[in-house]
Protein backbone atom coordinates (compact mmCIF):
# COMPACT_ATOMS: atom_id res chain seq x y z
CA UNK A 1 0.00 0.00 0.00
CA UNK A 2 1.53 3.35 -1.06
CA UNK A 3 1.37 6.74 0.64
CA UNK A 4 -1.67 7.84 -1.34
CA UNK A 5 -3.61 4.66 -0.53
CA UNK A 6 -2.93 5.17 3.16
CA UNK A 7 -4.00 8.78 2.97
CA UNK A 8 -7.19 7.93 1.09
CA UNK A 9 -8.14 5.37 3.73
CA UNK A 10 -7.46 7.83 6.55
CA UNK A 11 -9.33 10.62 4.78
CA UNK A 12 -12.40 8.50 4.09
CA UNK A 13 -12.66 7.39 7.71
CA UNK A 14 -12.12 10.93 9.03
CA UNK A 15 -14.73 12.56 6.80
CA UNK A 16 -17.28 9.81 7.42
CA UNK A 17 -17.14 10.63 11.14
CA UNK A 18 -17.84 14.29 10.34
CA UNK A 19 -20.57 13.58 7.79
CA UNK A 20 -23.53 14.29 10.14
CA UNK A 21 -22.10 17.74 10.91
CA UNK A 22 -21.47 18.58 7.24
CA UNK A 23 -24.76 17.38 5.76
CA UNK A 24 -26.40 19.81 3.33
CA UNK A 25 -29.23 19.19 0.88
CA UNK A 26 -28.11 19.16 -2.75
CA UNK A 27 -31.13 21.18 -3.83
CA UNK A 28 -30.31 23.93 -1.35
CA UNK A 29 -26.68 24.00 -2.47
CA UNK A 30 -27.66 24.36 -6.12
CA UNK A 31 -30.30 27.05 -5.70
CA UNK A 32 -28.06 30.01 -4.93
CA UNK A 33 -24.49 28.99 -4.13
CA UNK A 34 -22.10 31.75 -3.12
CA UNK A 35 -18.92 29.78 -3.83
CA UNK A 36 -18.34 26.85 -6.20
CA UNK A 37 -15.08 24.91 -6.43
CA UNK A 38 -14.11 23.27 -9.72
CA UNK A 39 -11.27 20.75 -9.66
CA UNK A 40 -9.49 20.06 -12.95
CA UNK A 41 -7.30 16.98 -12.84
CA UNK A 42 -3.82 16.90 -14.35
CA UNK A 43 -2.05 19.66 -16.21
CA UNK A 44 -2.46 18.68 -19.86
CA UNK A 45 -3.48 22.23 -20.88
CA UNK A 46 -7.14 21.56 -21.51
CA UNK A 47 -8.80 25.01 -21.45
CA UNK A 48 -10.59 24.63 -24.83
CA UNK A 49 -12.21 21.42 -23.57
CA UNK A 50 -13.14 22.79 -20.15
CA UNK A 51 -14.10 26.42 -20.81
CA UNK A 52 -17.57 25.67 -22.30
CA UNK A 53 -18.55 24.01 -19.01
CA UNK A 54 -17.28 26.97 -17.01
CA UNK A 55 -19.25 29.38 -19.21
CA UNK A 56 -22.39 27.33 -18.64
CA UNK A 57 -21.87 27.44 -14.87
CA UNK A 58 -21.18 31.17 -14.97
CA UNK A 59 -24.40 31.83 -16.90
CA UNK A 60 -26.44 29.77 -14.43
CA UNK A 61 -24.80 31.22 -11.31
CA UNK A 62 -23.78 34.78 -12.26
CA UNK A 63 -23.42 35.92 -8.65
CA UNK A 64 -21.44 32.91 -7.42
CA UNK A 65 -17.70 33.00 -6.92
CA UNK A 66 -16.08 30.33 -9.12
CA UNK A 67 -12.87 28.84 -7.69
CA UNK A 68 -10.73 26.64 -9.92
CA UNK A 69 -8.08 24.14 -8.83
CA UNK A 70 -5.73 23.42 -11.73
CA UNK A 71 -2.12 22.70 -12.63
CA UNK A 72 0.24 25.58 -13.51
CA UNK A 73 -0.17 25.36 -17.31
CA UNK A 74 -3.97 25.30 -17.14
CA UNK A 75 -4.05 28.02 -14.50
CA UNK A 76 -2.34 30.57 -16.75
CA UNK A 77 -4.91 30.15 -19.53
CA UNK A 78 -7.92 30.40 -17.24
CA UNK A 79 -6.56 33.51 -15.54
CA UNK A 80 -6.31 35.17 -18.93
CA UNK A 81 -9.90 34.27 -19.78
CA UNK A 82 -11.16 35.81 -16.53
CA UNK A 83 -13.97 33.28 -16.36
CA UNK A 84 -13.15 32.22 -12.79
CA UNK A 85 -12.67 34.44 -9.75
CA UNK A 86 -9.77 32.59 -8.15
CA UNK A 87 -7.29 29.95 -9.32
CA UNK A 88 -5.62 27.63 -6.84
CA UNK A 89 -2.53 26.06 -8.38
CA UNK A 90 -1.99 22.35 -7.79
CA UNK A 91 1.74 21.72 -8.00
CA UNK A 92 2.96 18.41 -9.45
CA UNK A 93 4.12 16.07 -6.67
CA UNK A 94 4.58 12.40 -5.80
CA UNK A 95 4.55 10.24 -2.69
CA UNK A 96 4.35 12.14 0.59
CA UNK A 97 4.76 15.36 -1.37
CA UNK A 98 1.47 14.61 -3.14
CA UNK A 99 -0.25 13.92 0.17
CA UNK A 100 1.04 17.24 1.54
CA UNK A 101 -0.17 19.05 -1.57
CA UNK A 102 -3.62 17.46 -1.24
CA UNK A 103 -3.84 18.55 2.38
CA UNK A 104 -2.63 22.09 1.58
CA UNK A 105 -5.17 22.63 -1.19
CA UNK A 106 -7.90 20.90 0.79
CA UNK A 107 -7.37 23.32 3.67
CA UNK A 108 -7.34 26.33 1.34
CA UNK A 109 -10.63 25.21 -0.17
CA UNK A 110 -12.16 24.49 3.25
CA UNK A 111 -11.23 27.98 4.46
CA UNK A 112 -13.22 29.48 1.57
CA UNK A 113 -16.35 27.57 2.71
CA UNK A 114 -17.84 26.71 -0.71
CA UNK A 115 -21.30 25.13 -0.93
CA UNK A 116 -20.35 22.50 -3.47
CA UNK A 117 -17.45 21.11 -5.46
CA UNK A 118 -17.50 19.73 -9.02
CA UNK A 119 -14.77 17.30 -9.99
CA UNK A 120 -14.01 17.82 -13.71
CA UNK A 121 -12.43 14.42 -14.21
CA UNK A 122 -13.99 11.61 -16.26
CA UNK A 123 -11.47 9.07 -15.00
CA UNK A 124 -10.84 7.78 -11.46
CA UNK A 125 -7.80 9.87 -10.51
CA UNK A 126 -7.13 8.94 -6.85
CA UNK A 127 -5.36 12.23 -6.13
CA UNK A 128 -8.32 14.29 -7.34
CA UNK A 129 -10.77 12.16 -5.37
CA UNK A 130 -8.66 12.54 -2.25
CA UNK A 131 -8.54 16.29 -2.78
CA UNK A 132 -12.31 16.46 -3.17
CA UNK A 133 -12.70 14.67 0.14
CA UNK A 134 -9.98 16.62 1.94
CA UNK A 135 -11.73 19.87 1.04
CA UNK A 136 -14.60 19.09 3.48
CA UNK A 137 -17.03 20.63 0.99
CA UNK A 138 -20.52 19.40 1.95
CA UNK A 139 -21.62 18.46 -1.58
CA UNK A 140 -19.00 16.88 -3.86
CA UNK A 141 -20.22 16.12 -7.36
CA UNK A 142 -18.58 14.17 -10.16
CA UNK A 143 -18.90 11.24 -12.54
CA UNK A 144 -19.82 8.17 -10.53
CA UNK A 145 -18.47 4.67 -10.74
CA UNK A 146 -19.42 2.81 -7.58
CA UNK A 147 -16.41 1.49 -5.72
CA UNK A 148 -14.06 3.59 -7.86
CA UNK A 149 -15.56 6.80 -6.49
CA UNK A 150 -16.00 6.42 -2.73
CA UNK A 151 -15.09 10.06 -2.12
CA UNK A 152 -17.97 11.79 -3.92
CA UNK A 153 -21.31 12.07 -2.19
CA UNK A 154 -23.26 12.93 -5.35
CA UNK A 155 -22.48 10.77 -8.37
CA UNK A 156 -23.53 11.51 -11.95
CA UNK A 157 -23.71 8.74 -14.53
CA UNK A 158 -20.44 8.09 -16.31
CA UNK A 159 -20.14 9.70 -19.76
CA UNK A 160 -20.50 7.41 -22.74
CA UNK A 161 -17.28 5.55 -23.63
CA UNK A 162 -15.34 7.30 -26.34
CA UNK A 163 -17.04 10.65 -25.82
CA UNK A 164 -15.11 13.85 -26.45
CA UNK A 165 -14.00 15.39 -23.17
CA UNK A 166 -15.61 18.78 -23.89
CA UNK A 167 -19.01 17.14 -24.35
CA UNK A 168 -18.61 14.92 -21.30
CA UNK A 169 -17.81 17.85 -19.04
CA UNK A 170 -20.75 19.78 -20.47
CA UNK A 171 -23.02 16.90 -19.49
CA UNK A 172 -21.81 17.29 -15.90
CA UNK A 173 -22.32 21.06 -16.02
CA UNK A 174 -25.74 20.50 -17.56
CA UNK A 175 -26.75 18.32 -14.64
CA UNK A 176 -25.89 21.19 -12.30
CA UNK A 177 -27.43 23.97 -14.37
CA UNK A 178 -30.42 22.28 -15.97
CA UNK A 179 -29.21 23.24 -19.43
CA UNK A 180 -27.35 20.96 -21.82
CA UNK A 181 -25.20 22.54 -24.53
CA UNK A 182 -22.84 21.59 -27.33
CA UNK A 183 -19.24 22.77 -27.01
CA UNK A 184 -19.59 24.68 -30.31
CA UNK A 185 -22.70 26.62 -29.22
CA UNK A 186 -22.07 30.34 -29.60
CA UNK A 187 -22.64 31.27 -25.97
CA UNK A 188 -20.24 28.70 -24.51
CA UNK A 189 -17.61 28.09 -27.21
CA UNK A 190 -14.04 29.32 -27.14
CA UNK A 191 -13.64 32.83 -28.52
CA UNK A 192 -10.54 34.72 -29.65
CA UNK A 193 -10.24 38.20 -28.09
CA UNK A 194 -10.68 40.91 -30.72
CA UNK A 195 -7.21 42.49 -30.23
CA UNK A 196 -5.54 39.10 -30.79
CA UNK A 197 -7.66 38.45 -33.88
CA UNK A 198 -6.82 41.87 -35.35
CA UNK A 199 -3.10 41.35 -34.74
CA UNK A 200 -3.13 37.97 -36.49
CA UNK A 201 -5.11 39.32 -39.44
CA UNK A 202 -2.79 42.31 -39.80
CA UNK A 203 0.36 40.17 -39.79
CA UNK A 204 -1.09 37.70 -42.27
CA UNK A 205 -2.01 40.64 -44.52
CA UNK A 206 1.62 41.85 -44.46
CA UNK A 207 2.64 38.38 -45.66
CA UNK A 208 0.55 39.18 -48.74
CA UNK A 209 -1.13 35.89 -49.61
CA UNK A 210 -3.33 36.26 -52.69
CA UNK A 211 -7.06 36.49 -52.10
CA UNK A 212 -7.70 33.28 -54.04
CA UNK A 213 -5.11 31.32 -52.07
CA UNK A 214 -6.19 29.16 -49.18
CA UNK A 215 -4.31 29.42 -45.93
CA UNK A 216 -3.21 26.18 -44.24
CA UNK A 217 -1.70 26.16 -40.76
CA UNK A 218 0.69 23.33 -39.93
CA UNK A 219 1.89 22.74 -36.38
CA UNK A 220 4.97 20.47 -36.17
CA UNK A 221 3.88 18.96 -32.89
CA UNK A 222 5.63 16.15 -31.07
CA UNK A 223 4.11 13.10 -29.42
CA UNK A 224 5.26 11.62 -26.10
CA UNK A 225 8.36 13.82 -26.05
CA UNK A 226 9.70 12.60 -29.39
CA UNK A 227 11.10 14.87 -32.07
CA UNK A 228 8.44 16.02 -34.55
CA UNK A 229 8.20 13.98 -37.75
CA UNK A 230 9.48 16.79 -39.97
CA UNK A 231 9.55 14.56 -43.05
CA UNK A 232 5.82 13.89 -42.72
CA UNK A 233 4.93 17.53 -42.09
CA UNK A 234 7.07 18.56 -45.08
CA UNK A 235 5.32 16.02 -47.29
CA UNK A 236 1.93 17.26 -46.08
CA UNK A 237 2.82 20.87 -46.87
CA UNK A 238 4.14 19.94 -50.31
CA UNK A 239 1.00 17.92 -51.10
CA UNK A 240 -1.38 20.69 -50.04
CA UNK A 241 0.54 23.33 -51.96
CA UNK A 242 0.57 21.16 -55.07
CA UNK A 243 -3.03 19.95 -54.91
CA UNK A 244 -4.65 23.23 -53.92
CA UNK A 245 -3.75 26.86 -54.29
CA UNK A 246 -2.63 26.95 -50.69
CA UNK A 247 -0.06 28.89 -48.69
CA UNK A 248 1.50 27.38 -45.59
CA UNK A 249 1.50 29.10 -42.21
CA UNK A 250 3.74 27.43 -39.62
CA UNK A 251 2.21 27.81 -36.15
CA UNK A 252 3.63 26.64 -32.82
CA UNK A 253 3.29 27.52 -29.19
CA UNK A 254 6.09 29.75 -27.85
CA UNK A 255 7.91 26.89 -26.13
CA UNK A 256 8.03 24.97 -29.43
CA UNK A 257 9.48 27.83 -31.46
CA UNK A 258 12.54 25.77 -32.42
CA UNK A 259 10.32 23.16 -34.09
CA UNK A 260 8.60 25.90 -36.07
CA UNK A 261 11.93 27.31 -37.19
CA UNK A 262 13.10 23.87 -38.33
CA UNK A 263 9.95 23.23 -40.36
CA UNK A 264 10.17 26.71 -41.86
CA UNK A 265 13.73 25.92 -42.96
CA UNK A 266 12.65 22.66 -44.58
CA UNK A 267 9.77 24.36 -46.36
CA UNK A 268 11.84 27.23 -47.74
CA UNK A 269 10.94 26.21 -51.30
CA UNK A 270 7.28 26.99 -50.48
CA UNK A 271 8.03 30.39 -48.92
CA UNK A 272 5.99 29.65 -45.79
CA UNK A 273 5.14 32.19 -43.12
CA UNK A 274 6.08 31.34 -39.56
CA UNK A 275 3.62 33.01 -37.23
CA UNK A 276 5.39 35.34 -34.76
CA UNK A 277 4.14 34.08 -31.41
CA UNK A 278 5.18 35.18 -27.92
CA UNK A 279 2.28 33.61 -26.04
CA UNK A 280 -0.22 30.84 -26.65
CA UNK A 281 -3.12 33.24 -27.19
CA UNK A 282 -1.38 34.64 -30.27
CA UNK A 283 -0.97 31.17 -31.77
CA UNK A 284 -4.68 30.52 -31.20
CA UNK A 285 -5.54 33.79 -32.94
CA UNK A 286 -3.56 32.76 -36.03
CA UNK A 287 -5.44 29.45 -36.11
CA UNK A 288 -8.73 31.34 -36.13
CA UNK A 289 -7.79 33.01 -39.45
CA UNK A 290 -6.91 29.90 -41.51
CA UNK A 291 -8.94 27.68 -43.84
CA UNK A 292 -7.42 24.43 -42.58
CA UNK A 293 -5.28 23.42 -39.61
CA UNK A 294 -3.05 20.33 -39.51
CA UNK A 295 -1.90 19.34 -36.02
CA UNK A 296 -1.28 16.31 -33.86
CA UNK A 297 -2.88 15.72 -30.44
CA UNK A 298 -1.71 19.02 -28.95
CA UNK A 299 -3.51 21.90 -27.24
CA UNK A 300 -3.52 23.84 -30.53
CA UNK A 301 -5.45 21.00 -32.20
CA UNK A 302 -8.21 21.28 -29.61
CA UNK A 303 -8.24 25.07 -29.82
CA UNK A 304 -8.72 24.82 -33.59
CA UNK A 305 -11.58 22.35 -33.13
CA UNK A 306 -13.14 24.57 -30.45
CA UNK A 307 -12.98 27.52 -32.85
CA UNK A 308 -14.78 25.54 -35.55
CA UNK A 309 -11.75 25.64 -37.87
CA UNK A 310 -11.61 22.63 -40.24
CA UNK A 311 -8.87 20.57 -38.62
CA UNK A 312 -6.97 17.48 -39.68
CA UNK A 313 -5.41 15.62 -36.77
CA UNK A 314 -2.39 13.38 -37.23
CA UNK A 315 -2.97 11.34 -34.09
CA UNK A 316 -0.98 8.56 -32.45
CA UNK A 317 -3.01 5.37 -32.41
CA UNK A 318 -2.86 5.17 -28.61
CA UNK A 319 -4.44 8.61 -28.12
CA UNK A 320 -7.21 8.43 -25.52
CA UNK A 321 -10.77 8.48 -26.79
CA UNK A 322 -11.46 11.62 -24.70
CA UNK A 323 -9.32 13.59 -27.17
CA UNK A 324 -11.00 12.39 -30.36
CA UNK A 325 -13.54 14.97 -31.56
CA UNK A 326 -17.12 13.81 -32.20
CA UNK A 327 -18.49 13.29 -35.73
CA UNK A 328 -20.28 16.65 -35.66
CA UNK A 329 -17.04 18.61 -35.34
CA UNK A 330 -15.15 19.84 -38.41
CA UNK A 331 -12.25 17.50 -37.70
CA UNK A 332 -10.79 14.33 -39.22
CA UNK A 333 -8.12 12.06 -37.78
CA UNK A 334 -5.37 10.12 -39.54
CA UNK A 335 -2.71 7.88 -37.94
CA UNK A 336 0.49 9.79 -37.27
CA UNK A 337 2.82 6.80 -37.05
CA UNK A 338 1.71 5.04 -40.23
CA UNK A 339 2.23 5.72 -43.89
CA UNK A 340 -0.64 7.74 -45.34
CA UNK A 341 -1.23 7.65 -49.08
CA UNK A 342 -1.74 10.93 -50.87
CA UNK A 343 -5.21 9.87 -51.98
CA UNK A 344 -6.26 9.06 -48.42
CA UNK A 345 -4.90 12.33 -47.08
CA UNK A 346 -6.61 14.44 -49.75
CA UNK A 347 -9.86 12.54 -49.25
CA UNK A 348 -9.74 13.44 -45.55
CA UNK A 349 -9.15 17.09 -46.42
CA UNK A 350 -11.98 17.13 -48.95
CA UNK A 351 -14.30 15.48 -46.44
CA UNK A 352 -13.81 18.45 -44.16
CA UNK A 353 -15.11 20.75 -46.86
CA UNK A 354 -12.20 23.02 -46.00
CA UNK A 355 -10.90 23.61 -49.51
CA UNK A 356 -13.30 24.96 -52.10
CA UNK A 357 -14.04 23.07 -55.27
CA UNK A 358 -11.93 24.20 -58.17
CA UNK A 359 -9.21 25.62 -55.94
CA UNK A 360 -6.68 23.07 -57.09
CA UNK A 361 -3.85 23.99 -59.35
Amino acid sequence: MNFLDLYLRYQRDWVSRRAPEARLAVREALESPKRIVLVLGGDARLPPLVLPSLRLLRMRFPEARLLLVAGPANAASFRREKIVDKVIIAKPAKGMGLVSEIRRIGKEIADLRPEFLALLDPGPDPAMLALAHASQVPVRIGFGGGEHYPYLNVEIAQPAPGGYLAGSLLSLAGTLTGRFADFLDDDVRWRVPEPDARRAERLIHFWQPRAEELLVAIEPGSVEGREPDYAKYTAVARLLARSYRARVLVVTEPENRAAGEELERRLAFLEPYRAPVDEQAQAIAFLSRVDLAVCTNTPLFHYAVALGVPTLGLFPENAEAWFRPPPGAAASLLPLQREITEDRFLAAVDALGALVAGGGG
